[in-house]
């Protein structure tokens, strides 16, 4: 079973728990030892039973394909620039649509082993409420999810840190679209 974290704001503190003790601590193999980075007040769980938690050897290389992870993001937005209007001008609607719609999902599989590999690395297990939200609506719970994981002098770092690849994955767009338009001479179609 994995251990949750103890919740300061509710009144028993998990004496009605199994594997709580007499004077109401909780007893479950040091779940006081994992307490979330943010003070306990995380949703957030450790992993017990089911990914290992990282040795200590793996930081780095959890940390290296992290930023490879990225890295991908950037260079398929980059491709997806090109593929748009390379190939925009003789697809009809739909297969436009379509293209879009696979990438956007690459995109999002990508963006998910990223938070696999950053789980791992902090040795939580995320919500599957959380992964739901990931998926329905990124923008919101990939910050929520860096803000609740992260303790308080980092978060602001770790959001920055967002925003930079978001912007960083529409510049690679922006850039493919235009090297595109040039090699092509197809003209880059207004938004919307």
């Amino acid at each position: 079973m994995i251990p949750s974290f103890p919740d300061p704001d509710e009144p028993n503190n998990g004496a009605d728990e199994p594997g709580a003790s007499e004077d109401g601590a909780r007893s479950n193999n040091g779940a006081a030892e994992n307490a979330a980075p943010s003070g306990g007040e995380s949703n957030f769980e450790r992993t017990g039973g089911g990914a290992p938690p990282p040795q200590a050897g793996d930081n780095g290389d959890l940390v290296q394909r992290k930023q490879k992870a990225l890295w991908t993001l950037i260079g398929v937005s980059l491709v997806l620039g090109v593929i748009d209007v390379g190939l925009g001008g003789s697809l009809s609607e739909s297969a436009r649509f379509t293209l879009a719609l696979v990438g956007n999902v690459a995109l999002l599989v990508i963006a998910f082993h990223w938070l696999n590999l950053d789980s791992r690395q902090l040795g939580i297990r995320r919500p599957t409420w959380l992964n739901i939200g990931i998926v329905l609506l990124l923008i919101v719970f990939v910050p929520y999810y860096l803000y609740k994981t992260r303790p308080a002098g980092q978060r602001g770092s770790v959001l920055l840190g967002f925003v930079a690849v978001l912007f960083a994955c529409v510049f690679a767009s922006a850039i493919g679209s235009a090297l595109a338009a040039v090699v092509t001479g197809t003209p880059i179609a207004p938004a919307g």
